[in-house]
């Protein structure tokens, strides 16, 4: 019986052991992700936040979380604490969980919670899967490339044959708000990009286009990425070129 008491004992001990060395590791981890970095402190949505939400009771609600990130790869608008969330203020629009905190996406009780769109630009909503937002990675502040599939036109914007071509359409384009629509159902959700006039009448003749086949897909920009709007792209006899 002791014996037997000794081994349950001794199990214990290392199971304690095996989870401390866990947790050691994933701290290790993240300490070596912003080594030699400058780290900030950051909130992050802990669950999704439905617009309309109290400021005030973001930390009461269990909405945020505390996090640190690379000072470099945040945006200059990103709440670092809670000490920050005061004040009547409500959340303007719906934020996803893991989503940064930001104080655009926030606003006055009763306001009109217009989106704070940047000077000489306009606000463009689009409803794409999760697969067309990469895998809904695409946030806030992101700055993303549109892509436009469809079918190959002739120069008369007649179908031409059975050829589809796929080609970017945008570059540089900052996302302003990414959730889910009112209703919170169907596998889309929307994403509101800043875009000057030209760029929003593109996007919304090519969002017109998946009527007739086409649509869009939205790619996250990495560092010095060599990103060009006026390449020929590819179509489907080309595709193997």
């Amino acid at each position: 019986m002791n014996r037997r008491l000794v081994t349950i004992l001794l199990a214990v001990v290392l199971a304690l052991v095996g989870a401390a060395g866990v947790l050691y590791y994933v701290k290790g981890a993240d300490d070596r992700a912003i080594a030699g970095r400058q780290a900030a402190n950051v909130l992050v949505a802990a669950k999704a936040i439905p617009a309309g939400t109290a400021v005030a009771q973001l930390q009461s609600g269990g909405f945020v979380r505390a996090d640190r990130m690379p000072a470099d790869t945040i945006p200059s608008d990103t709440v670092g604490s809670v000490q920050e969330l005061t004040g009547d203020g409500v959340v303007k629009t719906g934020i996803l969980a893991g989503e940064l905190i930001r104080r655009s996406l926030l606003g006055a009780k009763g306001g009109a919670g217009t989106l704070a769109v940047p000077s000489g630009k306009v606000a463009v909503t689009v409803s794409l899967g999760d697969a067309q937002r990469v895998a809904g990675y695409v946030q806030p502040g992101t700055k993303v490339i549109v892509f436009y599939y469809g079918p190959e036109l002739d120069a008369k914007g007649q179908h031409k044959g059975d050829t589809s071509r796929a080609r970017t359409l945008l570059i540089n384009v900052e996302v302003l708000a990414a959730g889910s629509g009112s209703a919170g159902t169907g596998p889309s959700s929307l994403v509101t990009l800043a875009m000057t006039q030209q760029e929003a009448e593109k996007l919304v003749l090519a969002t017109a286009g998946g009527a007739q086949g086409g649509g869009l897909y939205l790619g996250l920009e990495g560092d010095s990425a060599n990103l060009s709007p006026t390449g020929t792209g590819v179509t489907s006899l080309t595709l193997f070129s």
